[in-house]
Order: structure tokens, then C-alpha cells, then sequence
């Protein structure tokens, strides 16, 4: 792997954690020490739910930036811009819904301090998953995706330097730094716009560019 894709990866996890954290935040300042989880029944164990909350979380978000940055990135690329962050939210969705049903087996398991065959274990998963607090956690997490999406596709059109230099404040402390400029020429470039025509010869542009970028 690349240390740019790595560079680009590392965001998701990242957003994901402070998502988790946040989510548990929440989840404590509701209950407290209930020892249950009103909607659904199910035990609830503050340390338990913290760690299994930023474990989850933080696994999900370097597998989604995996996914997007080594496997998917390029496959969309033509897509427009909204519904390329929809489309992709929603596939990242239903993954994270088949690891949520794992992960919320193991969870209850370890709660009810008993095997995941046990039918209370399966009574417990199967009453989170009929519940509204199911679909609140997909919104809460699509929504967290969707915001780590949106953040790789600027990262993209703008630039990991751009993107970093707004963030830490750098434009607003300019200093002097030693550069190098590269000027560069494509050969034959005006006979190839003439053959392959304005449009053809834009997105042939674009690619070049992408490619040269990296």
C-alpha cells in the first residue's frame, strides 16, 4: 500500500472514533447507571458498551477507508458528486449493518456472561434489531460516513496539502519555504485536442492531471 493511500485512509477511522466516542457520551448521559436499555431490555454495562463502542467503531472506519481508498475510489470516479457520497453511504451501510448484527451478538454474549447459541442471546439481539434504537444507530453511523465521505472527495479535488493547511491554519501564517516548480510540456497536445475534440479532450485533461498529481 502506498503511503498516500494510507495518509488518505487514516481520516475514516479517525472520524468514526469521534463519532463512537460521541454516541457513547450520549448513550451514558441518558442512562447513567441504569442497568438496562429501556427501548430494547437489554443489559446495559457502561465499560462494556464504551469499548465495544470505539473497538467497533474505529474497525469500521479503517475498513470503510480501505474499501474507498484501495478497492472503490477509482471504480465511481465519473459519478457526480451527491449522489456518488449517497450511493457509496449506502453500500457502506449495509456492511456496517452485517457487522453491527456480529458485533451486537458478541456484545449481549458478554453482558448476559453466557455462549452467542444461547437463546437469551438471540432474544436480545433479535429485540435491538426490531427496535427504533437499530435505526437511530444506522442514521447516527450513515450520517458519520457520509461526513468522512464527504471530507476524502474534497481531499480529492482539493488536495491532502491544501486540506491540511487550511485546517492547521497555515494560509493564515504565511512564512518562507523553499519549493520546486515543475513546468511541463505534453507532447503533440494540440494535434491529439484537435483529434480527439473539445469534450473527449477535457476528460482526457482531467485524467492526465489526476494521474501527474499523484
Amino acid at each position: 500500500m502506498k503511503q498516500r493511500q494510507l495518509l488518505k485512509i487514516i481520516p475514516y477511522p479517525v472520524i468514526l472514533f469521534l463519532g463512537g466516542l460521541l454516541y457513547f457520551e450520549l448513550e451514558y448521559g441518558l442512562l447513567g447507571s441504569n442497568p438496562i436499555y429501556p427501548a430494547t431490555g437489554n443489559i446495559y454495562k457502561p465499560v462494556v458498551s464504551f469499548w465495544g463502542v470505539i473497538i467497533i467503531t474505529t474497525m469500521m472506519g479503517a475498513f470503510v477507508g480501505w474499501i474507498e481508498e484501495v478497492k472503490l475510489k477509482t471504480r465511481l470516479q465519473g459519478m457526480p458528486f451527491l449522489l456518488k457520497i449517497l450511493l457509496k453511504t449506502a453500500i457502506y451501510v449495509s456492511l456496517i449493518t452485517i457487522l453491527l448484527f456480529i458485533s451486537t451478538y458478541t456484545l449481549n454474549a458478554i453482558n448476559l456472561d453466557t455462549n452467542l447459541s444461547e437463546d437469551a442471546v438471540q432474544e436480545t439481539v433479535k429485540g435491538f434489531f426490531h427496535n427504533f434504537a437499530f435505526w437511530s444507530l444506522m442514521i447516527f453511523g450513515g450520517a458519520m460516513i457520509s461526513l468522512a465521505l464527504f471530507f476524502s472527495e474534497i481531499v480529492d479535488y482539493l488536495g491532502i496539502d491544501v486540506v491540511t493547511s487550511f485546517f492547521t491554519g497555515k494560509y493564515y501564517t504565511p512564512n518562507t519555504e523553499n519549493r520546486v516548480f515543475m513546468f511541463l510540456d505534453m507532447k503533440h497536445s494540440t494535434t491529439i485536442a484537435k483529434k480527439l475534440g473539445h469534450v473527449k479532450h477535457y476528460a482526457f485533461m482531467n485524467a492526465y492531471f489526476k494521474d501527474m498529481s499523484e
